[in-house]
């Protein structure tokens, strides 16, 4: 049984007395007006529906039928299959001897009330086969109609139904008993459709265009929008539409003008867009599981348009059922923050959401007008060629990531221009765009700041399939390769299907970082919380080939998520033990990410696909070099006594940066130092975030050493066991002084002061002589030392740091 629900119902349980709903009748009158001129009271309580009707004239021998349904699969249409002509009722519920009656698209006829002045009754009617004489099943009086106004009663229970469903209604009029023992029909009913000109339908074929539903009280069927003006053109507000409310999934929605669709909207039959625009808002969900059509036209001042929006807020979504069908165009747009939260000139990873039959000249770069806020400058020549803007320097801004025929190497490639007709686009095809602004945006002067937020806009074919393949990857294992999303929706990368592919790991581009963008690797691993995982309409992204051989992905539909929204850079929560290391730069008195890199610690020490490679940014590159091996995340054990971790920094452009460094879950019997093999110091990692400073000498080749940092592990059980009857102190600690002092209640004559490097080396001894003595450490370079104090059988172990 399929059930339709209003969102009324959510109250018509406590408050059963709000289910009142009225209903007025189309004002037929051809049979003077009985039920044309008629109103209709519904009601209900938890066991039965109450039908009142405020007649406009008496009923006499005329039968009123009204067709049913609850929900249930039902019939679209009373035609020759059913032709019960056992007595007057079943005449007219079965239109005996007249033409087809055909409901109202989503109406699927289940059961039927009718009668006269003297009795009326409910049939059930079969949903399949033939009904023949008496196979209507009769099941119950419900009233007559002989009082004004006339009530009807029906059990929940007669109709399948209890009192939290709802159903929906029909209602026709005329004369099973004619001189020639046929249904005769009039032009009074309940439903629009049928007034046929104030002229009687007699025994022709009928349709309705619309029904009511209860207990919401709408209409339903064709559903056509409407000006609201001076009010907004809003799909979920009631005066858009000529039915009064909101069309439903199972309408067939026609639109006539202008529209927003300011909410999700599902359509399971047909939505077609005969004139005007219908916009789907950013933080909307269009559902497509019937058709699509956005009617053609020749007049430019007047298109017909449907699109999907894209602001600060997200992109509007697209979800198809396998048997959805488009035909015309769509229009989608990806927002590209340049002018108010990332105001920078900066690559930006994108695809195409469509397969286009026009350029990417007509499309990104609008046709070469300069709009606010709509499309871009995409340049790439001194003259203009090939529909390139020109600039003095020509350099390209748009490039793409592939094979390069001249040597058979993946690398970043340049377009050939943007005009040709080669340069089409197809759903999925993925782009790296430099973006300065919109195309009001002055090229011919020294670079600054864009000029605005920018809509890169695309309009051709949606993709519809429920299964899309990447094409062909790089083939080489360890090799990156380039892929956009190809749906108009949200996709969970951890669910794709991925062949050949490293399923651990997707690699995306962060704009805001470094000066212009920085690569993130998200980890997609089933312990990760990483809602980068989730890739948004229009963006495209890295994977990396597992070993040599195809690969490929395939996109589900069953992939899209399309309540996850779009997530900062590194906004990682972890509950593994872990250490992070971010780089940062001032630009402009602002502090910049420039690039990250980060350890597991509860995995193993061997490199395999629980590892992410490194992938290089245009800029500075931090990562960790397992012999010779960059990565960008690694996945080891638990460090031990005397191990260290390689960083590589390389690509190294400034005198200063910040590094913060996040310490969590490290076993209790260690310690993390960050060992600076320039400076020969070393600095304690307390557990939680420790920011650095690194300094470099850019003159200086050791100063510069991609391997001058590396982070130095030492077992530090001895400091957490205390000896009763023991303790002391050094000041000052941290100490920058030659000499530091000694203090504690030493019970023996002989106590001894033993330091100890952050390898475990012994690199000083003292003697102490008295309850309070100085040592000199003016010997000692600066760093992390552990100082053993042996006096008589006990021994303290504690921390002094040198700067």
């Amino acid at each position: 049984m399929k059930k339709t629900y209003s969102f009324l119902l959510l109250f018509c349980a406590i408050l059963v007395a709000q289910a009142q709903v009225t209903y007025t009748a189309n004002g037929g009158s051809s049979f003077g007006g009985p039920i044309g001129n008629s109103s209709m009271v519904i009601d209900h309580d938890a066991t039965n529906i109450t039908i009142s009707v405020d007649r406009g004239g008496d009923l006499g021998s005329n039968n009123m039928v009204m067709y049913i349904d609850t929900g249930a699969a039902g019939r679209t249409a009373i035609d020759g299959n059913v032709n019960d002509d056992g007595d007057l009722g079943r005449k007219a519920v079965s239109k005996f001897g007249g033409g087809d009656l055909n409901f109202p698209p989503g109406f699927e006829v289940s059961h039927a009330i009718y009668g006269d002045a003297g009795f009326m009754g409910l049939f059930q009617i079969p949903a399949t086969g033939v009904v023949g004489t008496n196979n209507l099943n009769f099941l119950t009086g419900v009233g007559n109609g002989s009082a004004d106004p006339f009530v009807l009663t029906v059990s929940w229970a007669q109709l399948g139904l209890t009192s939290t469903d709802t159903f929906s209604f029909v209602v026709t009029y005329g004369n099973p008993n004619d001189f020639s023992g046929n249904m005769f029909t009039s032009n009074e009913g309940y439903g629009d459709g049928i007034l046929n000109g104030g002229n009687n339908i007699a025994f022709d074929a009928m349709t309705y265009t619309t029904y009511f539903e209860y207990p919401s009280g709408d209409k339903h069927g064709i559903a056509r929008n409407q000006d609201s003006a001076p009010l907004p053109d809003a799909w979920s507000f009631d005066y858009s539409w000529v039915n009064g409310n909101p069309p439903n999934s199972t309408d067939e929605i026609i639109i006539e003008t202008n529209i927003t669709m300011n909410t999700d909207v599902t359509v399971d039959n047909s939505l077609t867009v005969n004139a005007g625009t219908v916009g789907v808002v950013s933080t909307a969900v269009f559902t497509l599981n019937g058709t699509l059509t956005i009617m053609p036209t020749m007049n430019p001042f007047a298109p017909i348009e449907f699109g999907l929006d894209s602001d600060a807020n997200g992109s509007a979504q697209f979800i198809n059922g396998p048997m959805a069908t488009i035909n015309g165009d769509v229009g989608v747009a990806r927002f590209i923050p340049t002018g108010s939260t990332s105001n920078r000139r900066a690559f930006r990873f994108i695809a195409s959401p469509v397969t286009t039959t026009t350029t990417i000249f007509e499309n990104w770069q609008t046709n070469g007008l300069n709009i606010a806020g709509i499309g871009t400058h995409i340049t790439g020549s001194t003259t203009g060629t090939n529909g390139f803007d020109a600039t003095q320097s020509g350099a390209n801004s748009l490039i793409f990531y592939d094979i390069d025929p001249m040597d058979g190497n993946y690398k970043w490639q340049e377009s050939a221009g943007t005009n040709l007709p080669t340069a089409t686009l197809t759903a999925g095809q993925p782009f790296n765009i430099f973006v300065r602004g919109d195309r009001n945006y002055d090229l011919t002067t020294a670079p600054e700041l864009p000029n605005a937020d920018v809509r890169i806009p695309t309009k051709g074919a949606l993709e519809l399939g429920q299964t899309v393949n990447s094409g062909a990857l790089n083939p080489n294992a360890g090799g990156f390769s380039f892929v956009g999303n190809p749906y108009q929706a949200t996709v969970n990368m951890s669910t794709v299907t991925k062949n050949n592919i490293n399923p651990n790991f997707v690699y995306i581009w962060n704009p805001n970082g470094a000066t212009r963008g920085v690569y993130e690797t998200v980890d997609m691993a089933p312990t990760s919380t990483d809602a980068r995982r989730y890739i948004q309409p229009g963006q495209s992204f890295f994977v990396l080939t597992s070993a040599a051989g195809p690969a490929s992905l395939d996109f589900n539909a069953t992939d899209k998520a399309t309540t996850q929204n779009a997530v900062g850079p590194f906004s990682t929560p972890q509950n593994r033990p872990y250490i992070d290391v971010s780089l940062y730069k001032d630009l402009n008195g602002s502090s910049v990410i420039f690039d990250n890199t980060k350890i597991f610690l509860d995995g193993d020490n061997t490199i395999d696909a629980n590892d992410a490679l490194k992938i290089e940014n245009f800029e500075e590159n931090l990562s960790v070099n397992q012999n010779g091996t960059l990565l960008s995340i690694e996945n080891k054990a638990m460090p031990t006594h005397n191990e260290i971790i390689a960083l590589e920094f390389t690509d190294i452009s400034s005198s200063t940066y910040d590094v913060e460094i996040n310490v969590e879950g490290l076993a209790s019997n260690l310690e993390a130092f960050v060992h600076d093999s320039f400076l020969n110091a070393d600095t304690l990692l307390s557990s939680g975030n420790n920011t650095l400073v690194w300094n470099f000498d850019l003159n200086n080749s050791a100063s510069i050493d991609p391997s001058r940092f590396e982070i130095r592990f030492n077992n530090v059980t001895l400091s957490t066991a205390q000896t009763e009857g023991l303790e002391f102190s050094m000041f000052p600690n941290p100490s920058n002084q030659s000499v530091i002092t000694i203090t504690g209640d030493f019970i023996q004559n002989i106590t001894t002061a033993v330091f100890y490097n952050t390898l475990g080396q012994e690199v000083l001894k003292a003697d102490l002589d008295s309850n309070e003595s100085m040592v000199n450490v003016s010997n000692l370079d600066a760093g992390i030392y552990l100082v053993n104090i042996t006096s008589g059988k006990d021994s303290v172990t504690k921390k002094l740091v040198i700067k």
